[in-house]
């Protein structure tokens, strides 16, 4: 009879082992790392709410500057008016004091006093269209004042939202890199701020920016040069508007 063949059982018995150890660990690695998968869904979610923030936050910066000229122009606007306001004032006592001198004289012509009335009453006229050109010009200032810190808040918050969501995305690619849930979870922690940031922003009401009343110390500034252009007493000793 033919002798039996030996086969080594002990060794492929080793290896059919190795084999079942290495399908083990792959398939827990595979496990491991299954979570990286949505690093890039996260990723591309929090690269979009960026450029879209950052979009905004340009746009409303320029929109912002834009109405802060207006507002100056309308100031220089305010400052004309208050001039000629002061001005015809000067004028107006003129030919008032002129009219006194005329009536004080016993021979002076009686045609002459009238014209001088005239001429007065011309110069009060203007007075009054002056110092309501003036205020018009001021309450545009105003409104366009407080329409440009505004659009300035909402700025700010896009710019903060564009700054949390880039630092989400960089700890995404660190957390992609090294393998470590944590440092995913740290930048969802931050892409959701942002995107706190970025909904907050949208659904704002439009006069929740800084109120008239309350403005900031530009705007400030800016009605005290105003009120500085502004006569504080006329030649005939009255505060304009209380004419």
């Amino acid at each position: 009879m033919p002798e039996e063949i030996e086969v080594e059982t002990d060794h492929l018995q080793e290896t059919i082992d190795e084999l079942h150890k290495e399908r083990e660990e792959r398939e827990q690695e595979a496990k491991d790392t299954a979570w990286t998968r949505y690093i890039s869904l996260s990723t591309a979610f929090l690269a979009v709410i960026a450029a879209v923030a950052a979009l905004q936050a340009g746009s409303l910066a320029n929109e912002s500057l834009i109405l802060k000229n207006e507002s100056i122009v309308s100031q220089a606007q305010a400052s004309d008016q208050w001039n000629y306001y002061q001005s015809s004032g000067i004028k107006s006592n003129s030919a008032k004091h002129t009219i006194a001198i005329l009536q004080a004289m016993p021979d002076h012509a009686p045609d002459a006093g009238a014209v001088w009335e005239k001429e007065a009453q011309h110069y009060d006229d203007n007075k009054e269209k002056a110092m309501e050109k003036a205020k018009e010009y001021e309450k545009e200032r105003d409104k366009q004042a407080h329409e440009a810190e505004e659009k300035l808040s909402h700025h700010e918050i896009f710019a903060l939202c564009v700054t949390c969501t880039q630092v989400a995305i960089a700890l995404s690619a660190i957390a992609a890199l090294t393998k470590r849930r944590a440092v995913w979870y740290i930048s969802m922690l931050a892409g959701a701020i942002g995107l706190t940031l970025f909904t907050y922003a949208y659904l704002k009401p439009p006069g929740a920016a800084t109120p008239a009343h309350e403005a900031s110390p530009e705007v400030k500034k800016a009605e005290g040069s105003s009120e500085g252009k502004k006569p504080i007493e006329s030649v005939e000793g009255k505060r304009p508007g209380t004419e």
